[in-house]
């Protein structure tokens, strides 16, 4: 979302000083490896269904949720 918007995600909930700082940076951070790891989980897969499979494991591992989507 904050991509999208061109937005720090501080400014989108309303954090201001050393608070928005590091909530940026944390996001910064964790985006950086999640898509580092959804990358790297796609780059030894023999086909297009297995880097999938993959990378919803990742995607699994990352954000753990109750709620299953297909």
């Amino acid at each position: 979302m904050s991509q999208a918007l061109k937005r720090p995600y501080s400014e989108l909930v309303g954090l201001q000083g050393l608070q928005a700082y590091a909530l940026d940076a944390a996001v910064v951070r964790w985006g950086t490896a999640f898509q580092a790891a959804l990358q790297d989980a796609g780059t030894d897969a023999k086909t297009p269904a297995e880097a999938e499979r993959r990378a919803m494991g990742v995607v699994r591992r990352w954000i753990p949720s109750t709620r299953q989507y297909r």
